[in-house]
């Protein structure tokens, strides 16, 4: 095995998995379970896919951008944007319409796969192809002879700097120990005069953006647009959950699922590829079934629940 590709990869799946798991954290935290996270980061993929196309020529894909010039990022930041849409139609159903939480994130997700199956194949969005994305940058970095991408590098740093704001914000201001609370005792908060529904909007538009944006990454690590991300949406879920909804031992489980996902998706002589691929899936399984007998922390209290004004 090539350990550079493993790095290179795991570095990767490490940001789309995190921000996977990030996007549950913010809406859980505020009393609305998410599992629609694997359709929006569907919806955020296939966004890159037709914004890159147009900022770069709308023909073979991102081969168009300048090297070295981080436009990759412009349809990344239009991705994450765009799925906010997607993230206010899911409120509309939990906040406004009270609808369960589980079936309405069910619905996101079948959603996100009907779109990208169906616009890729009848539209041929696969031509937008981003598996040389990565190869039509130059290596701003380079450590030794990893032959580690600066593009990835950048992307990892600054959205690890961004992750760690989120955690000392959420965790030392008055809005986030407020959001927090929300998650856990509504009513309590109500009574404070803290508008709960508004942070319950904040917490789901904020969620919507970072799955679109783990969405976007998901496609810029070098794949061709098939109308789903692999359904690495769902192993984001659980890292949350083996997290225990905090986010420093969220960003440790991530690296040992971004781990393992390279490894899976690796060529290792005399190994079953299919095997590989049932990787970090089995371990996934594993993971949830230690946690139900060793809790390392509680989910919010009030997740799942609807808030209604009216009873206090």
């Amino acid at each position: 095995m090539n350990f550079s590709n493993i790095l290179n990869i795991a570095l990767l799946f490490s940001l789309v998995l995190g921000l996977g798991a990030l996007s549950g954290f913010f809406s859980e935290r505020v009393g609305i379970v998410n599992i629609g996270i694997n359709g929006m980061m569907t919806f955020g993929a296939l966004f890159y896919c037709i914004y890159g196309g147009l900022i770069n020529g709308g023909n073979a894909g991102f081969k168009g951008g300048t090297a070295g010039d981080g436009t990759f990022l412009i349809p990344m930041i239009l991705a994450s944007i765009s799925t906010i849409l997607i993230g206010f139609l899911f409120g509309f159903a939990v906040i406004k319409l009270k609808a369960n939480h589980i079936i309405a994130g069910t619905a996101i997700n079948l959603l996100g796969a009907s779109f990208g199956i169906f616009l890729n194949s009848s539209l041929g969005f696969s031509i937008l192809g981003v598996e040389e994305l990565r190869d039509s940058y130059t290596q701003i970095l380079k450590i030794g002879d990893t032959d580690l991408f600066g593009s990835t590098l950048i992307l990892f740093f600054l959205i690890g700097f961004v992750v760690l704001g989120i955690w000392l914000f959420i965790k030392y201001t008055k809005f986030g120990l407020r959001f927090i609370s929300i998650g856990e005792n509504p009513y309590a908060a109500d009574v404070q005069g803290i508008n709960v529904i508004k942070y319950q909007w904040v917490g789901i538009i904020i969620s919507a953006a970072i799955a679109g944006l783990a969405g976007s990454i998901f496609m810029y690590n070098g794949t061709s647009f098939r109308g789903d991300v692999d359904s690495l949406g769902f192993l984001s879920l659980a890292i949350m959950i083996a997290g225990a909804w905090r986010i420093p031992l969220i960003s440790l489980v991530t690296i040992v699922f971004a781990f393992l996902v390279s490894i899976s998706r690796q060529n290792i002589p005399n190994t079953s590829s299919d095997l590989l691929l049932i990787l970090p899936y089995a371990f996934t399984l594993l993971t949830l079934v230690v946690f139900s007998f060793f809790s390392f922390g509680n989910p919010p209290k009030h997740a799942g629940q609807h808030f209604a004004h009216e009873k206090i």
